[in-house]
């Protein structure tokens, strides 16, 4: 993995994520569009045309004219965050059988869509 671009992102506080250890996604400092920079360490951005590699990302940080904040959605984050929500109702009450059923079905949905987006190879 790109492991210069990790250390950029990091260092100006950017949010991002590692998807299946072949690529960083991130948002576009230009437009907030969510882009995903390559292994060898270039990025496109489909939005507003915008391209390059780590330097390029670094020329664009420094013209603060150019930077969008938005915040990036992390699959992974967020499926945390559900779990996380579930288990607490779940503490609050524990007979409830459907709250139980509900975290089950859904957790089966989410692997189900895991592995179907694998399988596609994206």
């Amino acid at each position: 993995m790109n492991s210069i671009a990790i250390s950029f992102l990091k260092s100006k506080k950017a949010d991002y994520y590692v998807e299946n250890h072949s690529a960083v996604i991130f948002c576009c400092f230009k437009c907030s569009n969510q882009i995903k920079m390559t292994f060898d360490g270039n990025w496109e951005c489909e939005t507003c045309s915008e391209s390059g590699n780590v330097i390029a990302l670094n020329e664009m940080f420094e013209d603060q004219s150019t930077i969008r904040s938005k915040e990036l959605f992390n699959p992974r984050k967020e499926r945390k965050l559900i779990r996380d929500a579930f288990d607490k109702l779940i503490a609050k009450y524990p007979d409830d059988r459907q709250l139980k059923n509900l975290k089950a079905r859904t957790n089966h949905l989410v692997q189900f869509l895991v592995n179907e987006e694998q399988e596609r190879g994206t």
